[in-house]
Formats: C-alpha cells, sequence, structure tokens
C-alpha cells in the first residue's frame, strides 16, 4: 500500500500516481457503462406497468436509481482528475456507496423473492404431479 500516505489520523490521502489516475479513469468509464445499461433495462422494467407487473416496475425503478447514482459518481470520478478537487470525490465515494446500498437491496429482494418460489415449488410441486396423473 504505498501508494496511501497517512498525514492525518483522521485523514486518508491517495497519492494521484499515474497507476492510480489510469485506474480511476477506468473506474469512472466502466462506471458510466453500467450506469447507461442500469438506467435502460430501469426503463424496460418500468414499461412493464402496461402488463400489469408491478414488481417489475419496482425493480426497474430501483435499476434507475442505481444508474444515475453510478453516472453520478463517474462524473465526479472525472472532474476530481481533472480538476484535482477532493470535495468532488467524496462526492463520489459517497455516490458508490448508495450505489453499492442499493444494489445489495435489491439483491436481497431477488434472493428472498427466489427463496419464496422455491418454497412454494416444494410445497405445491407433488400436487401439480397428482393433477397430471
Amino acid at each position: 500500500m504505498s501508494d496511501l500516505i497517512e498525514a492525518n489520523p483522521n485523514k486518508l490521502e491517495l497519492e494521484l500516481s499515474a497507476e492510480n489516475h489510469f485506474m480511476l479513469q477506468k473506474l469512472a468509464s466502466w462506471s458510466k457503462i453500467v450506469a447507461v445499461i442500469n438506467i435502460v433495462f430501469g426503463i424496460i422494467n418500468c414499461l412493464t406497468i402496461f402488463a400489469l407487473a408491478i414488481p417489475a416496475v419496482v425493480l426497474g425503478i430501483f435499476s434507475i436509481l442505481m444508474g444515475t447514482k453510478l453516472n453520478s459518481a463517474s462524473a465526479h470520478i472525472k472532474y476530481s482528475l481533472y480538476h484535482k478537487d477532493s470535495a468532488s470525490f467524496n462526492t463520489a465515494l459517497h455516490n458508490l456507496r448508495s450505489y453499492m446500498l442499493y444494489n445489495g437491496i435489491l439483491l436481497l429482494l431477488i434472493v428472498g423473492l427466489m427463496l419464496s418460489l422455491v418454497v412454494i415449488a416444494l410445497i405445491l410441486g407433488p400436487a401439480f404431479f397428482e393433477v397430471l396423473e
């Protein structure tokens, strides 16, 4: 961890070497790509309201929120790199934290949904095969 310099016990600084600059540029680029994908899929999910699929709309709203947070983080990382602005970098980290929080909530919802579907399949599965016979 030679890139980290501890100047103050309450402050963590990152040396902006060429390697770190490149890594942050790539992070910003990939964040932008993933943000656009999240927003597009979120919009597609929200359009399923016409098929009365309310859970898909909720997932779509989460995807749009995640995409906007990640897009904002990408923009703040790029701005902080070119203007050497630590406040903008802190905002980028806050937006990345929000993205991870939304992503975690979404994944927990999906896992819960999958578990409930497995339980329903285990309970109703034998009855389904009896109807077929």
